[in-house]
């Protein structure tokens, strides 16, 4: 079973809550609390956290540039205290 298949076996398909958030039948499916706006909302959140995921693994997969200490700015530094 896939993240999707696992979804939508406890909430349901998506097809009712984007219905009940764009053509509301009762006041109280215009209120931020109501179950078809929390299912959006938790969905789009989870959407963000997964791509998020994907763009950490992408970053960290990726070698970083190795830049060869030289000493310069040390030395530019401790240049700048006086000696003792």
């Amino acid at each position: 079973m896939d993240c999707a298949d696992y979804l939508t076996s406890r909430n349901g398909s998506l097809e009712r809550p984007l219905i009940a958030a764009h053509h509301p039948n009762t006041p109280e499916e215009l209120l931020p609390i109501s179950p078809a706006r929390m299912r959006l909302a938790f969905d789009e959140m989870l959407a963000n956290q997964l791509y998020l995921g994907l763009l950490r693994r992408a970053m960290r997969a990726r070698a970083a540039r190795s830049s060869p200490a030289t000493g310069k700015l040390t030395n530019a530094l401790l240049n700048r205290f006086p000696s003792s």
